[in-house]
């Protein structure tokens, strides 16, 4: 059985973490799994192993750049675009973000499913397109699978539990008192980047150690800092 799981962003977070470990065990299991990626490369390097084929049809570097020096606009539309033309031939369609709900119920492909780990209408600010779509892709015909029971009763669907390898995260014997990690997330606007920074400081200058982690961690590195934290 062939799964494909549709992704926007597979940067450093634990939504991402939770697709590639049940990739993972998918794989291990007999199963052929792909993920379908819409998002710099480099975002998924940061876990290891990854044992699913990463499908990637985001941006090209010359795409890029052109971005960079302000000569081509950053498109969801567009990326939304390149996920549906890049679907492969499956028996199981995985929706991991509200955004991609839509084009896994057109797709027409495979058993369509909706992998629901947060309630995502609140990622956006009233006002926001995305908030609206956000609410309605609830309301699609697809299979829901909730990390956690308040979601089940939130949105419907089926409680499957969260599935990250606690065994990588035990309590280390280098805590460092009262330290405290921020993971930071400069690209993406609803993750608020700026307040995150804002806290750092703030933290920081009442005497706090303070770890700011990005996506350009390894795995190795995020796991000791979490630790060490």
């Amino acid at each position: 059985m062939h799964v494909n799981f549709f992704s926007m962003n597979l940067g450093c977070s634990g939504g991402n973490r939770f697709i590639f470990e049940l990739s993972n065990s998918l794989i291990e299991r007999g199963y052929k799994v792909t993920i379908t990626h819409a998002g710099l490369p480099e975002y998924c390097r940061w876990f290891n192993p990854i044992k699913a084929e990463i499908i990637q049809c985001g941006y090209s570097l010359f795409d890029r750049a052109l971005i960079k020096f302000h000569l081509k606009q950053y498109s969801q539309n567009e990326r939304l675009s390149r996920l549906r033309a890049n679907i492969p031939p499956c028996d199981v369609n995985v929706a991991t973000f509200c955004l991609t709900a839509k084009p896994t119920l057109d797709s027409k492909i495979g058993e369509k499913y909706y992998l629901v780990q947060h309630y995502e209408p609140d990622f956006f600010c009233e006002g926001d397109p995305n908030k609206r779509l956000a609410e309605e892709s609830y309301k699609l015909p697809l299979k829901k699978l909730c990390v956690s029971d308040w979601l089940c009763k939130k949105v419907g669907g089926a409680y499957i539990g969260n599935g990250v390898n606690l065994d990588k995260f035990k309590l280390g014997k280098n805590k460092i008192p009262n330290s405290v990690m921020l993971i930071v997330r400069k690209n993406i606007a609803w993750k608020n980047p700026t307040l995150t920074i804002q806290i750092c400081d703030t933290l920081k200058s009442q005497g706090y150690p303070v770890f700011l982690v990005d996506g350009t961690l390894t795995e190795e590195e995020l796991i000791k800092t979490y630790q060490k934290s």
